[in-house]
């Protein structure tokens, strides 16, 4: 999800989010919860593509694959912090959500409000931003 071809990771994005809805067990998703630098440069990398991408395909990609990576496996980002350039620090859900809401309103701009592009992207923040906060409620009722 590194390349510099945006076309060619939002097709990563795409065939990754089906290949993990169609097999939620895959190891790689257990090597990932054991990584936490792993994990914190993934979502870094995603929450890119969601906040600063100029299509509305990009967001919409990233949204799905954090809502799969987040259903898979609920203890994916819990402790990942978002490490900005001005030296501010954020909790992974609150820069997902501050990320979303850039996505959706850049669609808005360029689409209009209540566009259904905006619309779907909006859904999918929640739905992924959903999933993270049960995570987070489960594992703090574990604690």
């Amino acid at each position: 999800l590194m390349s510099k071809s945006v076309g060619n990771v939002k097709k990563a994005m795409g065939i990754l989010e089906t290949v993990i809805g169609q097999n939620p067990n895959l190891p790689f998703i257990g090597a990932l919860v054991d990584d936490q630098q792993l994990q914190d440069g993934l979502a870094s990398s995603l929450l890119d593509y969601v906040r600063d991408s100029s299509d509305v395909d990009a967001p919409e990609k990233a949204l799905r694959l954090f809502g799969r990576l987040l259903e898979s496996n609920g203890l994916l980002f819990t402790s990942t912090i978002i490490h900005h350039e001005d030296g501010r620090q954020t909790k992974f859900l609150d820069a997902l959500e501050q990320a979303a809401f850039v996505a959706v309103k850049r669609c808005e701009v360029g689409a209009g409000p209540g566009d259904e592009l905006c619309e779907n992207l909006k859904a999918l923040a929640t739905e992924a931003l959903d999933a993270g906060k049960v995570a987070q409620h489960l594992q703090s009722q574990e604690l």
